[in-house]
């Protein structure tokens, strides 16, 4: 009996990755006979089915945008991409130990995220020498062994035993999505292709060829009759011939002449016999022949049961298109050559139909082409945006600075003009900028006449 041992996470959704040496991943033991796994939202429970069904099938769950979700999220380690692995450890129907790994990386592009798997290898260890054997490194070779191995089909893996809690109403599903579930379960697939070959072999199958063999198992059985008749004559003939010698020899006529005579008739018993050969022959060939022919008959029965099966088939058929001819509204009154008329006139139709969509698809690539190269340049002007914005609000932080300022300045010199709570303009800075300079060169210019003044007093002294 196959089952599961030991499952180690890594990089999984809720599940850490291992970014260094030392960090180990998440190892989970699963006992015998039963394990229950619990805790609270969040934790990891469905991720440990999720991630059971991916090492046993490589099916990414469902409603994870293609494995994006599946992974552990590189922004929340603010690095580029995140590398991901899971093993499962299980045993197969033999008891014999098999080890499944496979690893993926989760990439952070510039607009989107990449899911991407690496490699994946499944490893046993020879009875013999053991050592460890890998089986197989490709993806798909290992999505159809594991199954095979643990004697369970993928389908019954996906939708059974590791059925995801989304999907688990699946029985519930609407008839035709049901019938679909249970063709992959029962693998109903065979049996219907093999239901359409034996159709197509009765189409194939038409009334000339049966005809053609009836005919041939007549033609044989005539010849067979006639050469059946033809025997007994053959033998008469033979025994006259052997008596008209006998009778020749114990006569009294001259010995030559009878010698020529018995001579003759030898020759004649010889060709009766040889021609008694070759009817023998003949009537062997013909047995023979027979034989075959019965097994054909056998074969045509078999066929004309087949077609007559067809045919009621094919009643069944008209009598349903004439059910349905009679439900329909109005009768078609086109004659075959306006029918091809239409037919022309649908495949034009439908050809320009294709062109379109193919001129339009390569207006969306070209749209696509147009549209990353806006959005670069969109960004580029939410940037180059946001930078002014931050040297707009530096700059009104300076002018309020510069207002501060010089209404520090303007009370402290008595300039009543400068003095107010109102907003200074530009023109006002530049006034009071001018004004200032030019007390400034007052001032320097005072400075200068009173050290010179000082200067000519301690001369004088």
């Amino acid at each position: 009996m196959s089952s599961v041992d030991r499952l180690f996470l890594c990089g999984v959704r809720s599940f850490k990755p291992c970014l260094t040496a030392k960090e180990k991943g998440h190892m989970i033991q699963f006992y015998k006979p039963l394990t229950i796994i619990v805790g609270p939202n969040g934790s990891g429970k469905t991720t440990i089915i999720e991630a059971l069904k991916y090492a046993c099938t490589g099916e990414v769950p469902p409603s994870c945008n293609r494995g994006q979700g599946f992974l552990y999220d590189p922004k929340l380690l603010h690095e580029s991409h995140v590398k991901a692995q899971i093993k499962l450890r299980f045993y197969n129907v033999q008891g014999a130990v098999y080890l499944v790994q496979r690893n993926m990386q989760l990439t952070q592009k510039q607009v989107k995220m990449e899911f991407k798997v690496l490699d994946s290898a499944l490893v046993t260890t020879d009875p013999t020498t053991g050592e460890k054997v890998s089986l197989s490194g490709r993806c798909a070779d290992i999505d159809r062994q594991v199954p095979e191995l643990l004697g369970v089909s993928k389908a019954i893996l996906e939708h059974v035993v590791f059925c995801h809690q989304e999907n688990s109403n699946w029985p519930m599903s609407p008839d035709k999505v049901l019938k679909t579930y249970f063709d992959e379960i029962f693998a109903a697939t065979k049996y219907t292709k093999a239901l359409e070959m034996i159709g197509k072999y009765r189409k194939e199958m038409d009334s000339s060829t049966i005809k053609d063999l009836k005919a041939a198992v007549e033609v044989a059985a005539v010849k067979v009759k006639h050469a059946k008749e033809r025997l007994p004559f053959t033998n008469v003939c033979h025994a006259c011939h052997a008596s008209q010698i006998c009778s020749i020899i114990l006569s009294s006529r001259p010995i030559v002449p009878a010698r020529e005579e018995i001579a003759n008739l030898e020759q004649l018993a010889g060709r009766h016999k040889t021609e008694i050969e070759q009817v023998a022959e003949q009537i062997r060939q013909l047995e023979e022949a027979e034989a075959q022919l019965k097994q054909t008959s056998e074969d045509v029965r078999r066929v004309t049961d087949e077609i007559a099966q067809a045919k009621m088939k094919m009643d069944g058929l008209k009598q349903e298109a004439t059910r349905m001819y009679d439900q329909l509204d109005a009768e078609l009154v086109e004659n075959d050559a306006e029918i091809d008329q239409y037919q022309k006139r649908f495949a034009a139709t439908l050809t320009a139909i294709r062109e379109s969509v193919a001129a339009l698809e390569s207006s969306q690539r070209e749209l696509a082409t147009r549209t990353k190269t806006l959005t670069a340049a969109r960004e580029e002007h939410f940037n180059r945006h946001a930078r002014l914005m931050a040297d707009a609000q530096a700059r009104l932080r300076s002018i309020a600075e510069r207002d501060a300022q010089i209404r520090a300045i303007a009370k402290r010199l008595g300039w009543a003009e400068f003095d107010g709570d109102a907003a200074v303009t530009s023109e006002a800075a530049s006034l009071f900028l001018a004004r200032l300079q030019g007390l400034s060169e007052r001032n320097r210019a005072e400075v200068l006449r009173s050290k010179s003044d000082l200067a000519k007093a301690r001369h004088v002294v």
